[in-house]
């Protein structure tokens, strides 16, 4: 049958030929928020917990028309599929939500969003700026704290990271455009964050998550040098910046920077015509007049 399923740890269309895929993976033992939409052109909207992760226009499966009266809820055994849950509440409108609706109708409340740009660059915060919920290992003896290259890596109290209350915090002096994250590992031993959560704030107190609270990836690396990219679907507008850890390899540890975007270049101010050309002599031509 055709429809939203949970294929292998994503919420996604089915069949693939959709296109329509949430790039987030599906946690086990939590709840989520599902939504779809469908509007009068045919576009198909999908989101997680609000966020807004895939859309287009599918031709498969008659455009993923809905049946009026009819709603199918199934279960798979197969522990691939992660459908071993259990439906809380169904609700339905009569009519396509927008973006933003469907976000409040899923409790989401959004940062501030820029356009994609084009560059970015790694902002380096001085150490004063940097902030932690817990020190532990000696976290704090070393000057450069758990920022990127350092000899010394933050590493949070692995009994609080199931609860979420474990944080890293960067202060970027003023609001800027926020694009992502580059992470290292444990400068030393193989310990590493490998999925995290991001939240932003423009005044240190109101806390908002990234794209409604996924957990973003980050693959365990073999090498303490190499790093981790984090990117945001949109950049947001924010001054501080919270990394919590959600899950890692032996230790909860990790060396962090802010991915920033690159100002636009300005626009130099000239003159927009012809060049002016500067003659040497006021006669026409290159001899001296008599």
């Amino acid at each position: 049958a055709f429809g939203a399923y949970s294929l292998h740890g994503k919420f996604a269309l089915y069949p693939k030929a959709a296109g329509l895929v949430c790039r987030s993976e599906l946690e086990p033992e939590r709840a989520y928020r599902f939504g779809l939409t469908r509007d009068e052109k045919g576009k198909v909207r999908i989101y997680l917990d609000g966020y807004l992760c895939a859309s287009a226009h599918p031709t498969a499966a008659r455009g993923f028309r809905l049946k009026m009266g009819e709603l199918t809820v199934m279960h798979d055994d197969d522990h691939r599929y992660r459908t071993d849950g259990y439906v809380r509440r169904v609700q339905v409108w009569d009519r396509a939500l927008t973006v933003k609706q469907m976000g409040k109708a899923s409790g989401c409340v959004r940062p501030k969003e820029a356009r994609v740009c084009p560059k970015t660059k790694l902002y380096r915060p001085s150490r004063k700026r940097v902030s932690y919920s817990s020190l532990i290992y000696g976290s704090q003896r070393r000057r450069h704290g758990g920022r990127l290259n350092s000899h010394q890596s933050w590493v949070a109290n692995w009994h609080k990271v199931r609860k979420g209350s474990e944080w890293m915090q960067i202060d970027l002096k003023k609001k800027r455009k926020v694009a992502g994250l580059a992470l290292q590992r444990h400068w030393r031993h193989g310990w590493q964050v490998t999925s995290l959560r991001v939240y932003v704030s423009d005044d240190g107190k109101k806390w908002l998550p990234v794209e409604c609270g996924r957990r973003f990836k980050t693959p365990y690396s073999h090498s303490r040098d190499k790093k981790r990219s984090v990117g945001f679907e949109k950049p947001v507008v924010a001054r501080y910046v919270r990394i919590a850890p959600a899950s890692y390899r032996g230790l909860p540890a990790m060396r962090a920077q802010v991915k920033v975007c690159k100002p636009r270049p300005k626009k130099k101010k000239g003159n927009q015509g012809m060049p002016e050309v500067k003659g040497k002599g006021k006669g026409k031509g290159k001899g001296k007049g008599k």
